[in-house]
C-alpha cells in the first residue's frame, strides 16, 4: 500500500509539474509573439516530447491538459479545445512509446532517452521528425475542416517548423539535463511477448496506417479534392491512438536511483549540440535582422527564420554526428568499456579470479596502436601483474596458516610441559604453591617448574630465555630440562646452575642466553637455598611483616660463558612466609604512551594483597598488568610464582 501511495504522488508530481511548465511557458507567447490568428511563436512545444520522454503518459498528459486550459482562456471554440488537446496528447506520448517500444524492432536491452551516445541522438532527431510530421499532419487535416488553414498552407509549415526547431534548440539541451538524475525518468512496464513477434508488428502497421492516412489526405488536399477528408483524418487520430497501447517487449536497461555524473561523451554531445544551438540561434537573429527592412507579413519573416535555423542546425547536427560518431569508436567507447571492465574486474576479485575473461575483453583494443590500445595492453599486464601477486599472496597465506596450526600445536605441547594443576601436591599441606605463564607470542621463552626432588625436598624454577617465538621456545625446553635432570639426580642448587650454564655454552651458535631462578625448600626445617643466574630479585615476606626484595647478589645469565661460579645462598622460612618469583615482563610491561609497570607498582600491588590465597594474588596481579597496560600490544612475556610456607 506504501509503495501504491509513493506511486501516486509520483505521477500526480510529473502531471503537475509538465503541465505548469508547459502553461507557464507558452502564454506570454501566444500574448505577444501571436504570427496569425492560430499561430504563434511556441517554444513552449519542446516540452511535450521531453516531458514526455522523462515522464511518460503523465508528462504528455500534464501538457496536453495545460495546452487546454491555455485554449480556452485564448477563447477558441469547445471543438478546437478538444481536437487540440487530443493532438497535443499523441505529440507528447509518441515519443514516448517510438523511444520504448520502436516499431519493427526489439533490442535485447532497451536503455532510457540519455543522450550519452550518438546513435541516442540521432534516434532522438528522427522520433521528433516523424512526431512533427504526425502532428502538423494530424492538426492540419482538423484545421482545415474548421476552415483555419490546410495541409500544405504557410501555417502549416509553420507548425512543423516550430515544433522541430524548438525540439532540437531547446529539447536536446534540457534531456540531457534532466536525464542527469536518472531517478526522474518514468519507465514503462515490461511484458512478455507470448505470441511471437507478431503483436508488436500489428501495431507498428497502425501506426503505418496513419501516416498513410496523413500522406493520401495531402494528395487530396493538393489535388483539391475535398471528399473522404474528414474520415481520413479521423482515421489517423484513431491509428495513431491504437499505435500507443502497444506493450514494451524486451530487458528494460536498469539506472541507479541517484543523481550520476555525464560521461566523457556524454559532455561531448553536449557541447557540441550546445554549439549548435548557439550557431542557430545567431542564424535565426541574422536572418530576422536582415528581413526587418522587407514590407512582407510577419509571417513570411519568421518562416525564413525557421527555415535558416532548421537548415543550419540540421546540416550542423549531421556533419557533428558524423565527427561525434567516429569520436566515438575511437576514444570515448573504448575507454568507458575498459573502465567498466576494470571495474568488474576489481568486483570479480574480490570473490574468485578472472583474469583470463578479463584479458579476453580488452583484446579487441589492445592490438590497436592509439592510445586506447595502449591504455589496453597496459591493463592486460595490470591484470597479469595482479593475478601473479594474488597467487603469491594465497601461497603465502596458505603457508602462514600452516605455520600458525603448527605454533598452536608447538603452544599446547609448550603448555603441557608446564606444571598446570593446581594445587600441584593436594596431600602435602606444608606449602601453598601457584604459577602461570602468560606469552607474549604464541609461543614464548619464559618458564617455570617446581618439582619434589624426594619426599624432604621441593625444586622451583623460574627462567626467562633471551629472544621471542620458535627459537627461544626450543631453547627453553633445552634449559628446563638440563635443570630438572641435575636436581633429580642430586646436585645442589649451586651445582645444577653452573653444570647448565657449561652444557648450554656448547654449540650455541646463536648467542642465545637464560636468566634462571632456582631454589630448593627443606620442607621439615624449611632452609630454603637457591641461586640467582642474572634474574630478577625475588619479594620475599615474613608473615608479620610486607614484602620487601630478597637481597641476592645476580650472576652472570646462563649461556653466555662456560665454567662459571654462581654463589649460593640460604633462607629459613617461618610459617606464612611467602617467596614471589618473576620475570622481566611485569616491570617492562608498557601502556600505549609507553610508560613501565616498574617494580613500584609491583611492589605497591604485593604488599596491598593482604591474606588473599597465592592463586588469588598472582591472578590479580595479571589483571592489573592487564588494566595498566590496555589496548597496548604486549611484546614480553609474562611468568610468575607464588610459593608460601605452611608447616604442619
Amino acid at each position: 500500500m506504501d509503495d501504491r501511495r509513493v506511486s501516486i504522488k509520483r505521477k500526480l508530481f510529473c502531471f503537475i509539474l509538465s503541465g505548469a511548465a508547459f502553461f507557464i511557458l507558452t502564454l506570454p507567447y501566444r500574448k505577444y509573439l501571436t504570427v496569425t490568428s492560430v499561430t504563434q511563436i511556441r517554444p513552449a512545444n519542446a516540452l511535450p516530447p521531453v516531458l514526455g520522454l522523462v515522464f511518460g503518459i503523465w508528462g504528455a498528459l500534464g501538457t496536453a491538459v495545460a495546452n487546454l486550459i491555455a485554449d480556452l482562456l485564448s477563447g477558441d471554440s469547445p471543438a478546437l479545445c478538444i481536437t487540440t488537446f487530443v493532438a497535443q496528447f499523441l505529440y507528447g506520448y509518441i515519443p514516448y512509446k517510438l523511444w520504448y517500444a520502436a516499431p519493427f524492432r526489439r533490442p535485447a536491452e532497451i536503455a532510457g532517452p540519455r543522450m550519452d551516445v550518438v546513435k541516442n541522438v540521432v534516434k532522438y532527431i528522427l522520433i521528433i521528425l516523424l512526431d512533427c510530421f504526425l502532428m502538423q499532419g494530424l492538426m492540419s487535416f482538423l484545421f482545415q475542416e474548421f476552415n483555419i488553414y490546410d495541409f500544405l498552407s504557410p501555417s502549416s509549415l509553420m507548425v512543423f517548423l516550430n515544433n522541430y526547431v524548438f525540439c532540437m534548440v531547446l529539447g536536446v539541451p534540457a534531456l540531457i539535463f534532466i536525464t542527469v538524475h536518472q531517478g526522474a525518468i518514468v519507465t514503462p512496464k515490461i511484458k512478455r511477448e507470448s505470441a511471437g513477434r507478431y503483436p508488436g508488428v500489428l501495431f507498428d502497421l497502425f501506426l503505418m496506417l496513419s501516416l498513410l492516412a496523413i500522406v493520401i489526405n495531402g494528395i487530396a488536399s493538393k489535388m483539391e479534392y475535398r471528399g473522404g477528408i474528414v474520415h481520413l483524418s479521423l482515421a489517423a487520430f484513431g491509428f495513431a491512438l491504437v499505435f500507443l497501447l502497444k506493450p514494451v517487449y524486451g530487458k528494460l536497461k536498469k539506472a541507479p536511483d541517484t543523481p550520476r555524473s555525464m560521461s566523457l561523451n556524454e559532455k561531448l554531445i553536449l557541447i557540441f549540440l550546445l554549439m549548435g544551438v548557439l550557431f542557430a540561434v545567431m542564424i535565426g537573429v541574422v536572418a530576422l535582422v536582415e528581413g526587418l527592412p522587407r514590407v512582407e507579413p510577419l509571417m513570411h519573416k519568421w518562416r525564413r527564420v525557421y527555415v535558416y535555423i532548421a537548415v543550419e542546425i540540421s546540416m550542423f547536427y549531421l556533419v557533428t554526428l558524423v565527427i561525434l560518431r567516429k569520436e566515438e569508436k575511437a576514444i570515448s567507447i573504448p575507454i568507458a568499456d575498459l573502465a567498466t571492465m576494470a571495474e568488474h574486474y576489481v568486483d570479480d576479485e574480490r570473490d574468485t579470479i578472472n583474469s583470463e575473461s578479463f584479458v579476453a575483453q580488452c583484446a579487441k583494443y589492445s592490438n590497436s596502436e592509439t592510445e586506447t590500445g595502449r591504455l589496453a595492453r597496459s591493463l592486460v599486464s595490470m591484470a597479469g601483474d595482479i593475478g601473479q601477486y594474488i597467487d603469491n599472496i594465497t601461497n603465502v597465506t596458505a603457508e602462514k596458516e600452516r605455520i600458525s596450526a603448527e605454533l598452536h600445536v608447538a603452544t599446547q605441547i609448550q603448555a603441557n610441559m608446564l606444571p598446570r594443576v593446581f594445587p600441584p601436591f593436594p596431600e602435602r599441606g606444608e606449602f601453598d604453591l601457584y604459577a602461570l605463564m602468560y606469552p607474549a607470542k604464541e609461543v614464548g621463552g619464559d618458564f617455570y617448574d617446581f618439582f619434589l626432588i624426594d619426599e624432604n625436598h621441593l625444586a622451583i624454577i623460574v627462567a626467562d630465555v633471551s629472544g621471542k617465538g620458535v627459537p627461544a621456545a626450543l631453547f627453553m625446553v633445552i634449559a628446563k630440562t638440563l635443570l630438572k635432570s641435575h636436581l633429580q639426580h642430586g646436585d645442589t642448587p649451586q651445582e645444577t646452575i653452573a653444570k647448565v650454564n657449561d652444557e648450554l655454552c656448547e654449540g650455541n651458535d646463536a648467542m642465545m642466553f637464560v636468566t634462571a631462578w632456582l631454589g630448593v625448600l627443606d620442607i621439615q626445617t624449611g632452609e630454603f637455598t637457591y641461586v640467582n643466574a642474572g634474574h630478577n630479585p625475588p619479594l620475599y615476606r615474613r608473615a608479620d611483616a610486607s614484602y620487601e626484595w630478597l637481597n641476592c647478589e645476580p650472576g652472570l645469565v646462563l649461556a653466555v660463558m662456560p665454567g662459571m661460579e654462581y654463589a649460593q645462598k640460604k633462607l629459613t622460612l617461618c610459617k606464612d612466609d611467602r617467596i614471589f618469583i618473576y620475570t622481566d615482563g611485569i616491570p617492562e610491561a608498557i601502556d600505549r604512551n609507553e610508560e613501565q609497570y616498574g617494580n613500584d607498582r609491583l611492589y605497591q600491588y604485593m604488599n596491598h594483597t593482604g591474606g588473599m590465597s597465592a592463586v588469588n594474588t598472582v591472578h590479580g596481579l595479571l589483571e592489573d598488568i592487564q588494566a595498566f597496560v590496555g589496548p597496548a600490544e604486549q611484546f614480553d612475556d609474562i611468568t610468575m610464582l607464588l610459593l608460601e610456607y605452611t608447616p604442619r
